[in-house]
């Protein structure tokens, strides 16, 4: 995770050291809770994880419904960029898949055009299963 320090006469102007999340991860943070506040609005439960260490679950969702549990990777592109940039993280779902060590379905949601694509993830890449328009997400405590 990328942060990009203020200058110094910002700094001098706040009386202490301040660091500012990069826009990559204002971004990915905000696709997060549109998509945990879609799921929640389709009777999900939902917990964001927090978690960011090498070794982690690459996971940023993990939502459940009845007997359907969901772990969600949650990322947000500029339009410039392709579904290519996402091959890595494909490949690395998929082995988790393969791999039977994650109890439940495997999806990559990923925000681009205005709209988020929804990737099922089985053993050999991923499937749309749906695009969804969902109103964006506000964070109340900016």
């Amino acid at each position: 995770m990328g942060f990009s320090l203020l200058t110094a006469g910002d700094q001098a102007l706040q009386g202490e050291e301040w660091m500012s999340p990069s826009y990559e991860y204002q971004n990915n943070r905000i696709a997060e809770y549109a998509v945990r506040e879609y799921l929640k609005g389709q009777d999900y439960h939902v917990v964001r994880i927090t978690e960011r260490r090498p070794g982690s679950i690459p996971f940023n969702l993990i939502a459940w419904r009845f007997d359907e549990l969901i772990f969600i990777k949650v990322k947000s592109i500029r339009r410039d960029l392709t579904r290519k940039c996402f091959r890595r993280e494909i490949i690395e779902l998929s082995e988790l898949f393969r791999s039977n060590t994650i109890p439940g379905l495997i999806q990559l949601w990923v925000f681009e055009d205005s709209a988020y694509k929804a990737y099922q993830i089985h053993a050999g890449g991923a499937v749309r299963i749906g695009e969804y328009k969902i109103r964006e997400y506000k964070d109340v405590r900016s």
